[in-house]
C-alpha cells in the first residue's frame, strides 16, 4: 500500500512539472531578455504554464514598448509575464506599485487614444509598495532601462 501511495504521488509531480524539474528557468522571451533579471518560473500571475503562452500574450503590447510611452512598461510587463525567479526565495517577487503606474500612467492616455484601456488583471492596486516590509518588491534599476 505504501508504494502505490508513492507512485500516485510522484506521477502527480511529474503531471504538474512539479520538484523533478528545475523551478527557474532561462527567460527565452525576446522582449523580456536583458532587463535586469535572467530566470523566471511558471504559472505565472497570470495562470500561464509556458514561456510560449506567455510570449504569445505579451507580444501584443510591443508596440507600445517600441513607442516607449513610459520607460518602465517594457520592465514591468516582463515582471507580470516572466516573473523573476531566485532559486532560494520561493515567494512571488512583483514589480513595485510606483513602476506599474508609471507604465500606465505613460501609456494608458495613449491606449485609451485607440479604443483600449489599461487591462484590469494588471491592476496596480494590487501590488505591494516600495518599502513594505511584509511584501518585497521589485523596482527597475536604471541599468536594465533602455537609453
Amino acid at each position: 500500500m505504501t508504494m502505490w501511495l508513492w507512485w500516485v504521488v510522484a506521477g502527480a509531480l511529474l503531471a504538474r512539472g512539479g520538484a523533478l524539474q528545475p523551478r527557474c528557468q532561462e527567460i527565452t522571451i525576446p522582449m523580456c531578455q536583458g532587463i535586469g533579471y535572467n530566470l523566471t518560473s511558471f504559472p505565472n500571475a497570470l495562470d500561464h504554464d509556458t514561456q510560449e503562452e506567455a510570449g504569445l500574450e505579451v507580444h501584443q503590447y510591443w508596440p507600445l514598448v517600441e513607442i516607449k510611452c513610459s520607460v518602465d512598461l517594457k520592465f514591468f510587463l516582463c515582471s507580470v509575464y516572466t516573473p523573476i525567479c531566485i532559486e532560494d526565495y520561493a515567494k512571488p517577487l512583483p514589480a513595485c506599485r510606483s513602476v506599474c503606474e508609471r507604465a500606465r500612467d505613460g501609456c494608458a492616455p495613449l491606449m485609451m487614444k485607440y479604443g483600449f484601456k489599461w487591462p484590469d488583471r494588471m491592476a496596480c492596486e494590487r501590488l505591494p509598495r516600495a518599502g513594505d516590509p511584509d511584501q518585497l518588491c521589485m523596482e527597475e534599476t536604471e541599468r536594465a532601462r533602455e537609453p
